[in-house]
């Protein structure tokens, strides 16, 4: 019973991590074509940042808050102005 409920919550836990995974590699090409576009204030979408898997991160996501941490990082780091999540 204990390696069956250990195999489900393991096989959940990689499913959830490989779509955050593909979501990642989603806002990267976004950002990459915005930057090509000329947009220096990217907007990427909220959803990429959101996981079904309760213990995922969750407190240094950004937001639709631009000018606070960890926007004003994310927006170093990738090279633009500002970096904004709708």
């Amino acid at each position: 019973c204990c390696v069956l409920f250990s195999f489900c919550v393991f096989s959940f836990v990689s499913f959830e991590c490989y779509g955050m995974y593909l979501k990642w590699g989603k806002m990267l090409e976004s950002i990459k074509e915005q930057k090509n576009n000329g947009i220096k204030d990217v907007i990427v979408d909220k959803n990429t940042f959101i996981s079904t898997y309760w213990s995922y991160g969750d407190w240094g996501n950004p937001d639709e808050h631009f000018d606070e941490w960890p926007n004003t990082l994310y927006a170093e780091v990738y090279g633009v102005n500002t970096f904004t999540v709708k």
